[in-house]
């Protein structure tokens, strides 16, 4: 099988794991929505959800994992499996320790904090962030022991462990706050508590998993520190570049929690996030998770001229998928929005809002992906100080941005300095890996990316013509025609879209048409000569 067919198979593992999550994820919003609404509640829930979320991101999915994967697989290649588990050992002792510090300061802080008087908002944002901090120390490890998963080439248990999380969240929501009194600045703690409870048992699934494919994991070995030394190396420049893209999504909650006027500009930020997440998790994440470990192997060897056919094939595979799905979320933002989220205290004023975040930031789903993807390429080769340099000038770019757009656009001028910088971020990652790596036939890359957004613009017009055509008014019929005329307002222009890209693809004989094709056959396809 070549190492192609396999990344592409990988991503497919991981792509439709993520799908059953991402589901889950979405009846889990849905009933959040409805439970919650878009106001003073939910947004001191998702600025003290956000604050762990941003250490499992630069700790745990971000710079750690990051920097171990490369370290862990060039131990495996050169010194052996004794080597490689004493590193991971090390690793893992550290982290937790720096984790079990920073849960206990954290609550120290949030309890001196708590003692001080504060509107309602900022009092009941500080008393979840006490209930969810821990929930860091959790999520952090899973993540390290997911990158243990991934580089012996096990992608499922990981990309499956999110639906733990959901599946104790949705519990929460329905069977949990519900007991907790009848106001909602109550039964939001039950939903905390649950995913709380989550992380813990994302934890053990994975260390189960984990001692069933025979890891050496120990707490018990000698202190590895050649190991740790390696690792942290690498991490270092990674967590400033990181540090620098969570600083853009801090400074877009809190300029949204403190700046703009009035309630729900944090809840719009969160529902219009939690939509555009949802094909970035099936497309970019999960190309770059699984390329990854492949680029790292390659670099290990020195092949190069391997690297930049890899690199240069995830991200074909990558716009291919990513442009149909930036375009149909922005044309469709209002119905989607309407269809899953405008149910009993989340009104019409709510779904315009978050509607109008979904489309800006749509507009970089394909930057998003494209950067996961090149950041993993450069890490492979262990430059870490590019990425670095490029992070800190685009978070000082969003920041300005925030400041300019925030004014005129509110809570949607910040989800569009976000596509904005990413898109530049995006193309400076790319000069800077060419620079580094030959890309085999490099015109492929580009008449692939052109053969995309042509498909794509065609699919936008029809998708939009379709959506203004059809009889919205069907979809806001009381009783029992509102769920049915809300499916077909949105499913119709959906299907009609989907069609209309595919055809137009097969008319251009893309041949990552093709590619998806044959990822759904038992055995892969004939080897071609071929760099496309």
């Amino acid at each position: 099988m070549s190492q192609s067919y396999s990344i592409l198979r990988s991503a497919r593992t991981i792509s439709l794991a993520t799908l059953a999550s991402r589901t889950l994820g979405l009846v889990r919003d849905i009933a959040c929505a409805s439970s919650f609404g878009s106001g003073l509640v939910w947004d001191a829930f998702g600025i003290s959800f956000m604050l762990p979320n941003l250490f499992r991101r630069l700790f745990g999915e971000g710079a750690l994992s990051a920097a171990f994967i490369p370290v862990f697989s060039e131990y495996l290649e050169k010194d052996g499996e004794d080597e490689a588990w004493r590193a991971a050992s090390a690793c893992f002792l550290f982290i937790a320790t720096v984790l079990l510090g920073l849960v206990i300061i954290g609550e120290g802080g949030l309890i001196f904090l708590s003692r001080f008087p504060l509107s309602p908002k900022y009092a009941l944002a500080v008393r979840l962030l006490m209930v969810l901090w821990p929930y860091l120390f959790f999520i952090c490890l899973v993540a390290l022991l997911a990158a243990l998963l991934q580089s012996l080439k096990n992608f499922l248990i990981p990309a499956l462990a999110p639906i733990v999380l959901n599946l104790c969240w949705i519990a929460g929501v329905i069977l949990i706050a519900p007991r907790m009194g009848g106001v909602s600045e109550r039964q939001i703690f039950g939903v905390a508590g649950a995913i709380l409870v989550a992380g813990f048992l994302q934890l053990a699934m994975q260390a189960v998993v984990l001692m069933r494919r025979g890891a050496r994991l120990t707490l018990f070995h000698p202190f590895y520190w050649q190991a740790l030394k390696r690792v942290f190396l690498l991490m270092g420049p990674m967590l400033a570049g990181l540090a620098a893209l969570q600083v853009n999504v801090l400074s877009d909650w809190a300029i949204a929690f403190f700046l703009v006027k009035g309630e729900g500009a944090v809840s719009a930020l969160y529902w219009g996030n939690r939509l555009m997440q949802f094909p970035l998790a099936l497309l970019g994440i999960a190309m770059a998770t699984a390329a990854f470990p492949t680029f790292s192997t390659l670099a290990a060897r020195g092949d190069l001229w391997g690297l930049g056919r890899e690199a240069k094939k995830a991200l074909r595979f990558t716009f291919f998928l990513a442009f149909p799905a930036g375009i149909g979320l922005c044309v469709l933002a209002p119905p989607i929005i309407r269809l899953f989220f405008q149910w009993k205290n989340f009104d019409a004023v709510a779904t315009d809002r978050a509607a109008r975040v979904l489309i800006f930031y749509s507009l970089g789903i394909w930057a998003y992906s494209a950067v996961h993807i090149l950041n993993r390429a450069l890490y492979s080769l262990k430059d870490t100080r590019t990425p670095v340099r490029i992070a800190v000038g685009m978070m000082c770019a969003n920041l300005a941005l925030n400041l300019i757009l925030v004014w005129p656009l509110k809570e949607a001028g910040l989800a569009l300095a976000t596509a904005i910088t990413h898109s530049a971020q995006a193309v400076f990652l790319y000069l800077a890996f060419r620079s580094k790596v030959a890309i085999p036939e490099e015109k492929a890359l580009w008449h692939s990316l052109g053969r995309a957004l042509f498909a794509a613009a065609v699919m936008g017009i029809m998708t939009y013509f379709a959506a203004t055509t059809f009889p919205v008014g069907l979809a806001e019929r009381p009783a029992g025609l509102i769920l049915v005329g809300r499916i077909a307002a949105l499913g119709l222009p959906l299907l009609g879209g989907f069609v209309t890209y595919f055809a137009v693809a097969y008319f251009l004989k893309a041949p990552e048409l093709g590619e998806l094709v044959g990822l759904f056959r038992k055995s892969p396809p004939k080897t071609r000569n071929s760099n496309d």
